[in-house]
């Protein structure tokens, strides 16, 4: 995948490895015009859920990794591993750790195909400049292992391609001297932010030719919870495959709030059945499907 171009759409559910329990995956199928069809995203928090940096057990965590790209591999699936910074904001706070895990993680799986890095949840409270920084020290990092894999950057105010509403500095100034980048972009289908200035900012990007990627998306508001809007929802995936982006619907967990796409009782680890599945989780399924 060039730099300047995206020519692979994926649709998906994220996984979520919080602390030190995983959900093994189930297999999501794609448009059938486009490769790699199934897809899912890895989440290793680095300061909530006793992270990766703040207390976790960082070799059982990264067994817990092993297990989720094994389990994608033998199911045919593409695999984001996801440096999952939350409420530590600037991904410089943790860049020692991002670099010798990166670098670990690219020297194990250098020769699989099928394993994509995201270098940085949603960075909030920094601006552009400073994930640039942070981006170019970690892209270096990896490509001293992997010289095509694509690479996800996280962009600010929560992966939102720019610093508030109108602000399009990750378009106007992408990173240099790579191929295979792509950038993130969030949104929850039911935040009224999100709908009021997001799509103008994709198209912007879209425009200038930048690789977007939507590692995750809700259909709730933005703190997972709260109403879920299928319209919106509706709206969102139409608009992204219009524009050829692949997106991640958050998440495969039966925790007990909105966005879960396993209802609340479900304590299964695979082979759902739709009883299994809460009210997104079934609205999600049937678009996906609907999408073969």
């Amino acid at each position: 995948m060039e730099n300047r171009k995206q020519t692979v759409c994926f649709r998906a559910v994220l996984f979520c490895l919080i602390a030190m329990f995983l959900w093994q995956p189930c297999k999501v199928t794609a448009k059938k015009q486009t490769p790699a069809a199934a897809h899912g995203r890895l989440a290793m928090y680095t300061s909530e859920y006793n992270g990766y940096c703040s207390g976790g057990n960082q070799r059982e965590l990264k067994n817990q990794i092993a297990k989720g790209v094994q389990y994608a591999t033998e199911l045919g699936m593409y695999v984001i591993i996801d440096w999952h910074i939350l409420s530590d904001g600037n991904p410089n706070t943790h860049i020692k750790e991002a670099k010798q895990f990166f670098a670990e993680m690219s020297r194990t799986y250098r020769k699989q195909k099928n394993v994509i890095y995201e270098i940085c949840n949603e960075p909030n409270g920094c601006d552009w400049k400073n994930i640039k920084s942070y981006a170019n020290q970690i892209i270096k990092t990896i490509r001293k292992n992997d010289k095509k894999t694509i690479i996800v950057v996280g962009t600010p105010t929560w992966s939102q391609l720019g610093l508030d509403g109108t602000h399009n500095e990750v378009a106007d100034s992408p990173i240099k001297g790579y191929r295979n980048i792509m950038y993130a972009l969030h949104f929850y289908a039911n935040e009224w932010s999100h709908n009021a200035y997001l799509p103008a900012k994709l198209t912007y990007a879209r425009k200038k030719g930048l690789p977007v990627m939507v590692t995750e998306f809700g259909m709730s508001d933005a703190s997972g919870n709260g109403r879920i809007s299928t319209a919106n929802t509706g709206k969102w995936l139409k608009r992204l495959d219009q524009a050829n982006v692949s997106y991640f619907c958050w998440s495969l967990t039966n925790k007990n709030e909105s966005s879960a796409l396993l209802a609340p009782g479900s304590r299964k680890t695979g082979n759902w059945k739709q009883k299994d599945l809460s009210k997104a989780g079934r609205y999600i399924r049937k678009e996906y499907r609907r999408r073969r």
